[in-house]
């Protein structure tokens, strides 16, 4: 029974990887000068797919690592850290 969650935790952990690689070349390229777009990009990505995802990543280590506190805490400090972030970037 626990097999499923630590595939979906594992393809979650993926998602949010691959998210942020995105969200730090749309952030470079916003800094470097490409445009609004590029902040926006970065900003819709980051909050439609990456930080449901990490939270996410924390509700099904629930069910993949019970009793594995160490595991679980890992993905609650992703889940953390993420929240975290996004309440003190402020406004570029």
């Amino acid at each position: 029974m626990r097999r499923p969650f630590v595939w979906i935790s594992l393809v979650l952990t993926w998602i949010v990887l691959v998210g942020i690689v995105f969200q730090l070349y749309f952030i470079a390229a916003y800094i470097f000068g490409a445009g609004t777009g590029a902040l926006h990009a970065h900003e819709d990505l980051g909050g439609a797919v990456v930080h449901p995802a990490e939270i996410l990543v924390f509700l099904v280590s629930l069910g993949a690592w019970w009793r594995n506190w160490r595991n679980i805490g890992l993905s609650f400090l992703l889940a953390v850290v993420g929240t975290a972030q996004v309440f003190l970037a402020g406004d570029i």
